[in-house]
């Protein structure tokens, strides 16, 4: 069974490009994104999202988590 733990969510301006884990497109730098930090089977995992993705994705999880 899979294992995975949120650690910290913040929002960032981006220094660098970087890609969406949600949609795969581009965040531009000077763009503002959220990213999140975790573990999953005890790997540190840190991902960059468009803030719409981001909203869309903790959405989809709280009814999954709703109707568990």
């Amino acid at each position: 069974m899979e294992s995975a733990r949120t650690l910290d969510i913040r929002h960032h301006k981006a220094r660098t490009p970087k890609s969406c884990i949600a949609c795969d497109k581009k965040i531009q730098i000077g763009e503002a994104y959220t990213k999140t930090v975790g573990v999953i089977n005890r790997q540190l995992i840190s991902n960059s999202w468009h803030f719409e993705c981001f909203d869309n994705h903790s959405g989809y999880v709280q009814d999954k988590q709703r109707k568990e």
